[in-house]
């Protein structure tokens, strides 16, 4: 939308939240793994998909699912190379032959399931990569929180009308 206040309500909107959201992130026991990036990873591919209310548990699943996808990626890689393979060579044909996998189980097989948003899953897999495969557990539920970040500040689009005024704001009266 090509309106300045709606954009500047709307840039507010999220910066409240995303202040709220690292505050409250710093202070819980995930803090101390040091993921909270995937935040970031996972926010703009739901809220550049639409953030549409009915997939965000497709976004959610897909990115949790996406980390256990990065850790097969990670242990082909290893694989390839024991078997005196070279490490470029072994992360070619790795994630040659696992995008391949990948792509087509979700794309085709799954989907009409939750596990159905390719770049949720890839998302996912570069933030596994950038662990080396460690802190699993805590990478999936930051990666979902990022998209419920993403969910919640796409709620902007419902208390700002198109002129970017909050909805919620008390309308005055002639009588007053």
């Amino acid at each position: 939308m090509n309106n300045p206040k709606f954009n500047l309500n709307f840039a507010l909107w999220m910066g409240v939240l995303g202040g709220i959201y690292v505050f409250l992130y710093c202070i819980s026991p995930l803090a101390s793994y040091g993921v909270m990036y995937a935040t970031y990873i996972a926010f703009p591919i739901y809220f550049n998909g639409g953030a549409k209310k009915d997939e965000f548990f497709n976004y959610a699943f897909s990115s949790i699912l996406g980390v256990l996808w990065g850790i097969v990626f990670l242990q082909g890689i290893e694989i390839l190379s024991s078997l005196g393979i070279s490490s470029e060579l072994s992360q070619a044909l790795a994630v040659c032959i696992l995008t391949t996998i990948c792509a087509s189980l979700h794309l085709i097989i799954l989907d009409r399931t939750f596990f159905n948003k390719l770049p949720a899953i890839f998302g996912a897999i570069a933030a596994t990569f950038s662990t080396g495969g460690e802190k699993a557990i805590p990478l999936m539920i930051t990666l979902f929180l990022g998209v419920a970040l993403a969910y919640i500040s796409a709620y902007a689009l419902n208390i700002l009308d198109s002129e970017g005024n909050w909805k919620f704001k008390k309308e005055s009266t002639e009588s007053e």
